[in-house]
């Protein structure tokens, strides 16, 4: 083994290294995991670990996790150690999701580059699957409070894991981190972007854990201090959403757990903070640029890097916008999916009517159909009918997130999941005019709706195991009343006695 490591690393076959640390890691852990193996699912979502290269491509460590744990669902079906869940009501929206998609994909086919394809776009095709089939697993388990236990730890674990690694990739100088191309006259806007992931986890998972009287009136000043310190992050990281998603989870605490005093504390609490920075920025005090681009939307007096986005102005989403636009008005209905020509490629990156400004940077983004806007951005790929489609897979995450706060007991582990995605899908609906990704959304969340869906209707069963357990007894309670009624009479007979 020795030697065969020492002779791939002389050689540079890290793709050999990697599957030979893959299987020797990869094997303990599935064996330990048993039944459970469905966890490496939000494990390595959530955690964003490295990619692993393969025949010159960068496989995703989530991908196989995916693939492998769908190989393992499919053998304990065939055994019936697992039950293979296909219908619900809930599952609909994701159905016709997966159809429509795959009704533009049979008449506009893209492949994948590792395979010669001539067309671009297949990598994002395989993700939806991925994300159907990881949809697939987790909505056919019965959830236990254990499973739940696991998923706050992967909540929170994860988003820690992947901000250091990112973190430590962009310090260490690697070529593909992913912020290298923001580096330069923005280069306050870099590592500090992972800094909201964090605080966004620990923000959601506090307030869907204990009410707002009991984090805001001082009850438990730890969590208090953990909070204000999750404000304190996201400020840093320059993200001006992830800083209103902080500052909404209590609002919406206040809402599921039905204290409707702290909406009004929260909000003069909000309109207090923006007055200290309108008026305090530049007068009293100077914010760090990280600070100023994230609270850059609030009208004060900021530095002159900023004067591009006063008032929620953001050339590069209206440059997305237009190339949107553009591809809507050409294909209302029936879209084009990820299908992207080379000569398209060039075309959108040489297009000279669109050149400077905001565009020219959104062009690259546009042509990796990153449009940074759900409606639009599911439109332009596959036409109307997937935004509308979109919608429906929304509301019913919400509307099932909220029954679920109201059925599970509060501050139970599947109340806290519960509550969680209800402000994880709130959070993406509020945002959806600035966030998107056709492939990338479902390939992130279809897991958590998932396990969701199953949460539900595990509560749907619990509920019948005891109206069950309840009918078994009604017999016995016929026989004690029918008894107590013949010794009623008796005694009436009887003068009173016996």
């Amino acid at each position: 083994m020795a030697f065969f490591m020492g002779r791939a690393a002389g050689q540079g076959q890290l793709m050999q290294i990697a599957l030979v640390f893959g299987v020797m890691i990869g094997a303990p852990i599935l064996l330990s995991l048993g039944k459970n193996y469905w966890y490496l699912i939000p494990a390595s979502l959530l955690s964003g670990l490295p990619a692993i290269p393969f025949g010159g491509r960068n496989i995703e460590l989530a991908e196989l996790c995916i693939v492998l744990c769908f190989g393992i669902f499919v053998s304990r079906v065939a055994f019936k150690l697992d039950k293979l869940v296909l219908w619900r009501a809930t599952h609909i929206p994701i159905y016709l999701f997966m159809v429509w998609v795959l009704f533009i994909f049979c008449l506009y086919p893209s492949g994948l580059g590792a395979f010669g394809s001539t067309t671009m776009g297949g990598r994002f095709y395989l993700k939806l699957l991925l994300a159907f089939m990881a949809f697939v697993i987790i909505s056919s388990r019965e959830i236990t409070d254990k499973d739940c236990k696991w998923v706050v730890v992967f909540i929170i674990g994860g988003s820690i894991v992947s901000a250091s690694y990112n973190i430590f990739s962009f310090f260490r100088g690697a070529s593909d981190d992913v912020f290298a191309m923001d580096s330069g006259p923005d280069d306050f806007y870099t590592w500090h972007q992972n800094l909201s992931g964090p605080a966004l986890a620990i923000s959601f998972i506090l307030f869907a854990w204990k009410k707002p009287r009991e984090i805001l009136g001082f009850r438990h000043p730890i969590l208090l201090l953990l909070y204000i310190a999750a404000i304190g992050f996201t400020l840093f990281s320059g993200k001006r959403t992830a800083i209103i998603a902080v500052f909404l989870a209590p609002l919406v605490s206040a809402i599921v757990f039905r204290q409707y005093g702290y909406l009004f504390i929260g909000l003069f609490g909000a309109i207090v903070f923006s007055l200290v920075v309108i008026f305090g920025h530049g007068n009293l005090f100077q914010f760090p640029l990280q600070i100023q681009r994230t609270l850059s939307w609030l009208p004060a007096d900021w530095d002159s890097e900023f004067r591009h986005m006063e008032h929620g102005k953001d050339s590069f989403r209206e440059g997305l916008r237009r190339f949107a636009m553009e591809n809507i008005e050409r294909y209302p209905i029936i879209g084009r999916g990820f299908t992207v020509d080379y000569s398209e490629v060039i075309r959108q990156i040489t297009a000279t009517k669109y050149v400077g400004g905001g565009d020219s940077l959104a062009a690259p983004y546009a042509i990796g159909r990153a449009w940074h806007n759900t409606w639009l951005g599911y439109a332009a790929d596959f036409g109307i009918p997937l935004s509308v489609i979109q919608a429906l897979v929304y509301l019913t995450a919400l509307i099932v997130s909220y029954k679920s706060t109201r059925l599970y007991p509060m501050g139970s582990l599947k109340f806290i999941l519960s509550a969680y995605i209800l402000f994880y899908t709130f959070r993406d609906i509020l945002f959806s005019h600035v966030v998107g990704h056709t492939s990338w959304d479902a390939y992130n969340r279809w897991w958590m709706y998932g396990f969701l869906f199953s949460l539900y209707a595990t509560l749907s069963k619990e509920k019948g195991d005891n109206n069950q357990t309840i009918s078994t007894l009604s017999p016995r309670k016929a026989e004690w009343e029918k008894l107590e009624k013949g010794l009623a009479q008796f005694r009436a007979e009887n003068g009173g006695f016996v």
